[in-house]
């Protein structure tokens, strides 16, 4: 004769699917929740009442839905970036969490940001006024449509420093980490712009970073 399971306990019930150890802001991440008696048996019925909070950079609520067969399913979308640390509660009790501990939680889903959106890359130690002759640097951070900062690199910027009558092509590196050095060494005087212009790739326009063009102007170098 079949045995039925015991009543649930969170210290045996577990949570398992992608969405428990990694998501990308922006889109839907899911997991689970598998429901177990004492003696670790999975339910196979519903009717427990979980209640799920992912305490992270913006906290999430995400609503659980109970699919009568001992396990639930939980969806969310987080936009910013960071760790999500996710309590799964059961009245009092958190799944997996430790006898008398109610900030442990074992499930800290990682939200990555999602696809760089150029209008809201920004770019940092921008100067108004540079020497002819020197080596003018400053930076760009990729960032998603949420403003959420990229770990990775791949994109591609032209940088383009216009002067009347002059247009010289920036050097970009990629550090591999979401941010781009840019350089260039102005050799004229007078006002400038700067236009910093993310590339798209597939449906994903050309889109100048936010504040683009900059202003400033090249200023007499040393004498030698």
């Amino acid at each position: 004769e079949p045995v039925t399971p015991d009543v649930t306990l969170t210290a045996q019930s577990r949570a398992y699917g992608a969405g428990v150890s990694i998501a990308t802001s922006g889109i839907v991440a899911a997991f689970r929740i598998r429901a177990r008696d004492r003696f670790g048996n999975a339910k196979t019925v519903g009717g427990d009442v979980f209640r799920v909070l992912l305490a992270g950079t913006k906290a999430i609520k995400p609503d659980v839905t109970d699919l009568t067969t001992g396990d639930y399913a939980v969806n969310y979308t987080a936009q910013l970036a960071g760790v999500y640390p996710a309590y799964i509660r059961l009245g009092d009790s958190i799944v997996g969490g430790k006898a008398g501990d109610d900030t442990f939680t074992p499930y800290n889903p990682l939200v990555e940001a999602g696809n760089t959106s150029g209008t809201k890359c920004t770019p940092a130690g921008l100067l108004s006024t540079a020497p002819a002759g020197v080596l003018y640097t400053f930076s760009i951070q990729a960032r998603d449509k949420f403003g959420s900062a990229r770990k990775s690199g791949g994109d591609m910027f032209n940088v383009l420093l216009k002067q009347t009558g002059l247009v010289l092509a920036a050097v970009v590196e990629d550090l591999g980490t979401g941010r781009y050095i840019v350089s260039f060494t102005p050799v004229q005087t007078g006002p400038f712009s700067i236009e910093i212009m993310h590339v798209g790739v597939a449906s994903v326009s050309n889109a100048n970073i936010t504040n683009s063009p900059y202003g400033g102007a090249v200023l007499p170098g040393s004498a030698n």
